[in-house]
């Protein structure tokens, strides 16, 4: 009895140094794997642009490796449907939005690095650059 007492805290403590899980050990000498939280990944807003004009923004920085661009435009009251465009400048250089007239939508990039947007446009427009973190 005493040689299975021991062998039984030798395999509790050898488990506990394997995998990512530790093992408990009950009253009644039954052993359970208790399994550790993976830690969740959210998106997180790096910057905010508004505004209704051509524009070269400030750089940011992205230290995820998937980030994203939400945006929305609209026309303006005195020059109606324009063209709408969002340029990223930056290490994945590209376009991700070119529409005339009312419209949003969410463009993912990949990877870290100093990033800027070129905006042309004469409508109002919202840009929420975020990042998974």
């Amino acid at each position: 009895m005493k040689n299975n007492k021991l062998l039984l805290c030798v395999l509790v403590i050898s488990l506990g140094f394997v995998g990512c899980s530790s093992p408990t050990v009950d009253g009644g000498g039954t052993t359970a794997t208790v399994t550790k939280p993976v830690a969740v990944q959210t998106w997180q807003k790096v910057i905010t642009f508004t505004g209704s004009s051509i524009k070269n923004t400030q750089q940011f920085a992205i230290s995820s490796n998937q980030w994203k661009i939400v945006w929305s435009t609209t026309p303006t009251a005195t020059i109606g449907k324009a063209n709408f465009i969002i340029s990223v400048k930056g290490p994945n250089e590209s376009v991700v939005g070119n529409i005339i007239g009312k419209g949003n939508d969410v463009s993912y990039i990949p990877g870290a690095g100093n990033y800027s947007l070129s905006i042309y446009t004469a409508q109002n427009y919202n840009i929420v650059v975020e990042q998974l973190k």
